[in-house]
């Protein structure tokens, strides 16, 4: 997968990772995955301003599963 970090900038984050316990990982994993969904809705929402909320939640499902 194609990434726009830069190496040094990775590097920078993956030496931060590691310094947390297996938990902290988990919950930041956790929190990750709820900002992505949450910025997922929210570019749904501004592309589609006519959509319901259950047309944007099941844009959501398309990509998510697709």
């Amino acid at each position: 997968m194609r990434s726009d970090t830069s190496p040094e900038v990775q590097k920078h984050f993956d030496a931060l990772c590691r310094q947390l316990s297996e938990e902290e990982r988990f919950l930041k994993g956790l929190e990750w995955i709820r900002l992505n969904r949450e910025l997922l809705l929210a570019g749904f929402r501004a592309r589609f301003p006519h959509f319901s909320e259950e047309q944007i939640r099941k844009e959501l499902m398309r990509e998510v599963y697709q």
